[in-house]
């Protein structure tokens, strides 16, 4: 599983610095707004405190595997404090953003809004697949899940396709 090739495949810029060992370390809010091709910045920012304040506390030990403090060049061409993912961190988000998008494609699916539960269940897939892939549980999930939107929608030779698929 290569995340760099997963974030340059959704197309966005993703700034980056070396640390000590000559490791990457990605800019979370960008690695962020990658994964939920969200344009507005604020919105990435307020989202990727919440993952940090939800599974990245400050009492947990070997937080400094997944995320870390480094020096990031900005817009405005000032180097500024960010918060950075190592690849570890980066599968870790990207994890719980597919499963997110799940949810909102299950939502979405009691709301009768099928056309966005399936938006959100195929950007879980992809996710899932690229990170996890076919046969993980999780992606297992949301196939499953997109099965089931294809049923609905009357697609019973993709919805067929998906349910199961690589159990």
């Amino acid at each position: 599983m290569n995340t760099e090739r997963i974030i340059k495949g959704k197309g966005r810029k993703v700034r980056f610095v070396l640390d000590e060992e000559g490791e990457k370390w990605y800019s979370a809010i960008d690695v962020v707004r990658a994964f939920t091709d969200e344009e507005d910045y604020e919105r990435s920012r307020r989202y990727w405190a919440k993952i940090k304040k939800e599974y990245f506390s400050d009492e947990e030990d070997d937080n400094d595997i997944y995320v870390n403090q480094r020096g990031l060049t900005a817009s405005d061409g000032k180097l500024h404090m960010s918060d950075v993912l190592s690849h570890a961190g980066i599968r870790f988000v990207a994890i719980y953003i597919a499963i997110t998008f799940r949810t909102k494609g299950l939502y979405y699916i009691n709301q009768n809004d099928i056309h966005k539960a399936k938006d959100y269940c195929e950007r879980s897939v992809y996710i899932l697949e690229n990170i996890l892939g076919k046969s993980h549980i999780e992606t297992v999930d949301s196939l499953n899940t997109l099965g089931r939107i294809y049923g609905k929608l009357g697609d019973y030779d993709l919805a067929i396709e998906h349910f199961g698929e690589d159990i």
